[in-house]
């Protein structure tokens, strides 16, 4: 049957429900003359989709599956952004998690101590510190590492994370100069100002909302979405930081 019948059987109460891609919907429904608005749509899952190459057409073409794997995260990342109601769940439940965070009365002063800490680094020296903490992330003897590991943010953002079930992959929390302060799970690199997460927030004052496209991580097989927000001192208009939450964006669309 085509996405089409399958809707006409679906209006004509032949069948109670349909399972098909959101694009081919939208096709389907204006196919067949169908108001969208009779229709009661809810999000099930993202389907990372597959390709198959010929093994003849892989022995004429060396290397040429390496290079097309190399590129797939970053076709997804282009394509892959929320619709304006999944962007809105997403918010809602990011900015719960960011007010539990902002709770803390420790955050600003921690995120002051570290601002004046980096603040006054180059860039060169900080971005010699991130290669390090990459290098060695694996080390619990590397003080770049522990200092993110062992702050006590993080172990309340350990807490916050497991208390928000799966639906909180991560969280993250930066200092102005974009230098990561506190996380759960540790952050793969120090330095966030080379990536939207910061550029997107910090530099453009505070009560700024980034909302990044979706991602696909092949390790865990999950689709994830970081929200990140600018974090304010008390004075208006200076940002002492930023905070980012990444979601498991299946298990947040199809709520708790």
């Amino acid at each position: 049957r085509s996405a089409t019948q399958l809707l006409r059987m679906l209006a004509g109460g032949r069948v109670a429900a349909v399972l098909m891609d959101e694009a081919e919907l939208r096709f389907a429904w204006q196919e067949a003359g169908i108001d969208p608005s009779s229709l009661n749509i809810v999000f099930q899952r993202y389907m990372p989709l597959g390709v198959y190459f010929s093994n003849a057409f892989l022995a004429d073409h060396p290397g040429f599956l390496k290079r097309f794997n190399a590129q797939v995260p970053n076709c997804a990342a282009a394509n892959m952004s929320l619709s304006p109601a999944e962007r809105r769940t997403a918010l809602s439940v990011a900015r719960h998690v960011r007010d539990q965070v902002l709770a803390d009365p420790t955050l600003l002063p921690a995120l002051q101590a570290s601002l004046r800490l980096n603040g006054a680094k180059p860039v060169q020296q900080i971005m010699a510190e991130d290669r390090r903490f990459q290098e060695n992330r694996d080390r619990s003897d590397e003080p770049l590492v522990a200092a993110v590991r062992d702050h006590p943010l993080s172990a309340t953002l350990v807490k916050l994370r497991r208390a928000n079930g799966d639906m909180v992959s991560e969280i993250l929390l930066f200092d102005a100069a974009g230098v990561a302060v506190a996380s759960d799970p540790l952050s793969s690199d120090l330095w966030q100002a080379d990536e939207r997460k910061f550029s997107m927030t910090v530099p453009n004052g505070p009560d700024t909302v980034f909302i990044d496209n979706i991602s696909f991580d092949q390790s865990t097989s999950q689709f994830s979405v970081q929200v990140s927000f600018t974090v304010a001192a008390e004075q208006p208009g200076v940002a002492l930081g930023g905070l980012t939450v990444g979601l498991n964006i299946e298990r947040t669309l199809n709520g708790p």
